[in-house]
This record gives C-alpha cells, sequence and structure tokens, in this order.
C-alpha cells in the first residue's frame, strides 16, 4: 500500500517502534538510513523556525511563517509522535543477554520533538 503526506507520517512513525537495534552491537541508525534521514529533518524543521524568528523580514511575515510552520510540525510530525510515545526507547525492556534495549523509537528523536515543541511555544 502507498501512504502519502500525513498517513506516510503516521504509518512510518507506528513502524519505528521495531526498528531499535537488531543485534547486540549494532547501531540503531547505521542499520536504518531511513530512520537517520527523519532525525536530520525533525533537526531541519528546528533549524528552519530558527532562521525564521532571525530574519530580517517583517514581523507580520516572519510571524506567518513561523505559524505555517508550526501548523505543519504540529498537525502532521508531533501527533504522530506523540501517538507512539509508548514505543519511545527508555520505556521498552532490556535485553536479559546484554541489558541493552533492542527496539523502540530512538530517544533521540523524542528529545528533537520534545525541543521543538519548546521553540515552538
Amino acid at each position: 500500500m502507498e501512504y502519502k503526506g500525513v498517513d506516510a507520517i503516521n504509518h512510518y512513525v507506528e513502524i519505528l517502534q521495531y526498528y531499535g537495534e537488531s543485534d547486540h552491537e549494532g547501531e540503531v541508525y547505521s542499520a536504518n538510513p531511513k530512520l537517520a534521514q527523519l532525525f536530520h529533518l525533525i533537526s531541519l524543521i528546528g533549524s528552519l523556525a530558527k532562521k525564521i524568528s532571525k530574519s530580517s523580514v517583517g514581523k507580520t511575515n516572519r510571524e506567518y511563517y513561523l505559524n505555517l510552520l508550526r501548523y505543519q510540525y504540529n498537525t502532521k510530525i508531533r501527533e504522530a509522535f506523540k501517538a507512539n510515545e509508548e514505543y519511545r526507547v527508555e520505556n521498552q525492556e532490556t535485553c536479559k543477554k546484554c541489558g541493552k534495549k533492542h527496539f523502540g523509537i530512538p530517544d533521540e528523536i523524542f528529545n528533537k520533538i520534545d525541543e521543538l515543541d519548546k521553540q515552538f511555544e
């Protein structure tokens, strides 16, 4: 099935719960390049918001673009992550074999979401 727009984001975030380390020596981002791309996309949203805030355009335009970015972030990305917070790595059980957590959505991504929430307040 092909997903588009907000449905694609929701579906992708839902399957992220299975993306953790697949073995005891793995690194989640090198094993899952698309996960790294998502992390960078979320980082870029924060950078864009900062650049807009510091922009020399008029206050009305600045507020317009920030509100537009905030709306897109809140309705498309943030909601998908908040709906799947239970799959945050820190909320998962550790492996009895090695003491690591192998599944879940990386805490770093949720931390970026939390940072954006504060930035958009």
